[in-house]
């Protein structure tokens, strides 16, 4: 085995070792071969050296093939079994929690929080061992809006986000169940507000904002943990007093408040409404960026953001200017604006301000 400077390496070197960039990202594993492409990979990502094997492989001749179409990222976990499964078990634990949380107000029924928690433990298992319960909520967008659904993504979001900042199985629990209940004051808010097609007036807006203190006044009297009622009610709390419904500064928000708030908010942007698309997830993410660090807990954000965009390394994306591109790159420090390859040339969307992504494909 022997260091090789970048600019010396030939087609069929063998790595002798992973391959990362200064972030830390793996660019190639151990014992991947080397092609021309690969090299000027390399080039790229500024990597000036590295270990290679002393045997040379004969790199093989690419042989024409005829033009196929490549299915996209989004098809092929739309299409996938593991996505058909998740979906109709997330359907089915919906409707499990709706008629739950219904009981519950409507005829006191008691509350087995363990019930509740094993039907989003499951979905988040069943998203562990396939393509990731981020990149499949992504994809799970035909019961946008709907309230039950809306509080299990934030469940599972918030359940994921735990895993990311290492807390323990009692600390991802109340998070997770601090999301199922999340939204339940929405239950007194009119379907003639929460469907409608087009912008709420300000009366509308103030009617919906009530839904935090309602949830609160739901479920104060219920045996749930003070941090479940404390989630309901500050979920729209911001951490720059600009949040509803007391405008509280950071150390009066309870800590699994703040988490939810992150979950929600992300959820909410990525889903279409009546009066509007879904946005990217890169322009939800580039909205975050900009007002993440005062309106949002500093840990929380940041971890957030950085794991959901190294979720999006290597998948296509749609351009504003109709051009597909394969995202390569992320800029750590400015997360929404990837480097992407398109055809043979690299397209770095930090120093391309006019250029936006409009949609995973």
């Amino acid at each position: 085995m022997k260091r090789v400077k970048t600019a010396e390496l030939v087609p069929g070197m063998v790595t002798g070792e992973d391959v990362f960039n200064f972030n830390g990202q793996m660019i190639f594993p151990k014992g991947f071969i080397l092609t021309d492409r690969a090299i000027s990979r390399l080039s790229f990502y500024a990597i000036d050296s590295l270990r290679v094997e002393d045997e040379i492989i004969e790199a093989p001749t690419p042989k024409p093939v005829e033009q196929i179409t490549v299915p996209s990222h989004k098809q092929r976990i739309i299409n996938s079994p593991e996505f058909k499964e998740f979906k109709e078990s997330f359907d089915t634990e919906v409707d499990l929690l709706r008629d739950r949380i219904n009981r519950i107000v409507s005829e006191n029924a008691p509350i087995n929080t363990d019930e509740m928690l094993a039907g989003a433990f499951k979905l988040v298992e069943m998203g562990r061992k396939s393509y990731g319960v981020i990149d499949l909520l992504n994809h799970m967008r035909d019961n946008d809006g709907e309230t039950f659904a809306h509080c299990m993504n934030v469940a599972l979001i918030c359940n994921v986000m735990c895993g990311w900042l290492r807390y323990d199985k009692e600390t991802t629990r109340m998070a997770t169940l601090c999301g199922l209940f999340h939204d339940i004051g929405k239950l007194h808010i009119s379907d003639a507000i929460l469907e409608k097609r087009g912008p709420l007036t300000d009366e509308e807006r103030k009617i919906v904002q009530t839904h935090a203190l309602e949830g609160f006044n739901l479920i104060k009297n219920l045996p749930l943990d003070e941090h479940v009622k404390n989630a309901a009610l500050m979920h729209h709390e911001r951490c720059d007093g600009t949040g509803y419904p007391f405008g509280l500064n950071p150390i009066q928000i309870d800590p699994y408040a703040k988490m939810v708030a992150i979950a929600d908010v992300y959820d909410a942007m990525t889903s279409t409404r009546p009066y509007r698309r879904a946005l990217s997830p890169f322009k939800t993410i580039a909205i975050m960026e900009d007002e993440g660090l005062q309106k949002y807990d500093t840990q929380y954000v940041t971890t957030f953001l950085d794991h959901v965009v190294d979720s999006y390394i290597n998948n296509r994306v749609l351009l504003n200017t109709g051009e597909q591109g394969e995202i390569v790159y992320i800029h750590k420090e400015k997360l929404s604006r990837p480097t992407l390859k398109i055809g043979d040339k690299f397209l770095d969307l930090s120093e391309s301000k006019d250029i936006e992504i409009e949609e995973i494909i």
